[in-house]
């Protein structure tokens, strides 16, 4: 009978899978002191101010390719 760890060790490596996927999917967006989303100063080593500034562009960027931009 299989315990926990067997059970949980395809969805996690499914997980990872995933992500790294999209990391080599993702485009590789140079620092410009400000968020690419939103406008706002952000330091000199980010391209975005948040999480959600990051998750809309991505949005806005797939939805853009899906409808041939």
């Amino acid at each position: 009978m299989a315990d926990d760890a067997d059970v949980a060790a395809p969805n996690i490596e499914n997980t990872v899978a995933d992500g790294v996927r999209k990391a080599q999917q993702a485009p590789n967006l140079k620092p410009v002191s400000a968020c690419y989303y939103c406008g706002d100063a952000v330091p000199s080593w980010k391209v975005f101010c948040c999480p959600g500034c990051r998750d809309d562009w991505d949005w806005e960027q797939a939805r853009k390719r899906a409808n041939g931009l």
